[in-house]
């Protein structure tokens, strides 16, 4: 375990044997390869590369910047001094893939969407999942007590209602309700998928909104939050 003083955790990330706390506020990204990325504002200050076994041990200094997590571990390499980016990093986790850790929650992280971290000082510390360059177009999460009756807004008309399943982290299967919604939005055609997942006895409401021209790959990677999200503990 690897501990500094710095900064406060709004958000964790986990997988392949890793557990990380950065320090925020920050951004992270899964790319199509599957490292994991770390941004400051702009720019990229840390990256994870899987190893061919999950982080069993370290991390263990191989160069300037350079730290790997076991023998055949990830490795992580760095642009920053470890304290000004992570507070935390612990081993000896389970193979998995990549996933984000909010506040009472977790979810598999999609790859090419930019998770936006919550600074430490603001109000609430829920994050959002953005598209890459696109202004407005993310994925919000709300946990609410119970089903709720997804409504068009004056400015906008429903577009299609349906469901699909899918497994929970638990292994019980899942039913999806997804309400799609289309609008124009500064003279552009737009869409809006709210999705209501079962969440321990509640419903944890994935909401994805995007350009029509680029709501594809957001909505299929919100989809796969819906799928895979669940409670901690």
């Amino acid at each position: 375990m690897t501990r500094s003083p710095l900064g406060t955790p709004t958000f964790g990330l986990a997988g392949h044997g890793l557990l990380i706390a950065p320090r925020c506020p920050a951004r992270a990204m899964v790319t199509e390869e599957g490292h994991l990325l770390i941004v400051h504002g702009m720019i990229e200050v840390a990256r994870f590369v899987p190893g061919q076994a999950p982080a069993t041990d370290g991390p263990a200094k191989l160069d300037e910047g350079v730290l790997r997590f076991g023998e055949h571990g990830p490795m992580l390499f760095l642009e920053k001094a470890f304290d000004e980016v992570f507070a935390q990093i612990d081993v000896g986790l389970s193979d998995s893939p990549w996933s984000a850790i909010g506040r009472g929650f977790s979810h598999d992280l999609p790859a090419e969407v930019v998770l936006l971290g919550a600074a430490p000082e603001d109000a609430d510390w829920w994050f959002e999942l953005h598209a890459q360059g696109g202004h407005d177009q993310f994925i919000a999460f709300e946990h609410v007590r119970g089903p709720v009756n997804v409504r068009p807004a004056p400015n906008q008309e429903l577009s299609s209602v349906y469901v699909f399943d899918a497994v929970e982290p638990d292994g019980a299967k899942r039913t999806i309700h997804v309400t799609e919604l289309e609008y124009t939005h500064e003279g552009e055609p737009w869409r809006q998928a709210v999705m209501q997942v079962p969440f321990a006895n509640s419903v944890m409401l994935v909401k994805a909104q995007a350009a029509e021209t680029r709501c594809e790959h957001l909505f299929n990677a919100a989809k796969w939050v819906a799928a895979t999200i669940g409670p901690l503990g």
